[in-house]
């Protein structure tokens, strides 16, 4: 008996993931405009999304602070939700650097969890996400009270 409800866990564990049981991303490309929010302030700037499949992005942005930009590529993880296929959410982590007027330059690792939505009668995508900081060139130190939210205009 244990045989065969191995056998089928396995066959579940290796195909349904990989099934059309998952809606497919419901955009490739979108561009438009991100903004990082919470303890320290804001910034706002350019940010792209590319999916490579239904379920791996690559986001870039590039963000503008008081006195200050910085530079950053997430590699992001998402699922649709089944009742909802257009909503998905994210699990994702990159590198970002940050560098000021005097060429000072701070390096980090961004993680971040949230939600994608494709609004399905515009070409318009909107996304909310917890993203901490973790800051790793002078020592270690971690911002927690992050935040991304952002809006951009979807190319099929």
């Amino acid at each position: 008996m244990k045989k065969p409800l191995l056998l089928i866990t396995l066959i579940l564990i290796v195909f349904v993931p990989n099934s059309k049981l998952f809606a497919q991303s419901t955009y490739k490309t979108a561009v438009g405009l991100g903004i990082d929010f919470g303890n320290g302030g804001a910034t706002v700037g350019p940010t792209i999304k590319h999916f490579f499949n239904d379920k791996n992005a690559l986001q870039g942005e590039i963000l503008l602070g008081d006195g200050y930009f910085s530079l950053g590529a997430f590699y992001q993880y998402h699922q649709s939700f089944k009742e909802a296929p257009e909503l998905k959410w994210y699990l994702g982590v990159g590198p970002q650097v940050f560098l000021d007027g005097d060429a000072n330059a701070a390096f980090a690792l961004r993680p971040m969890a949230g939600l994608d939505y494709k609004i399905k009668t515009l070409p318009l995508s909107v996304n909310i996400d917890f993203r901490p900081i973790v800051f790793i060139s002078d020592g270690l130190e971690f911002e927690a009270a992050r935040f991304g939210f952002g809006l951009k205009y979807v190319f099929k």
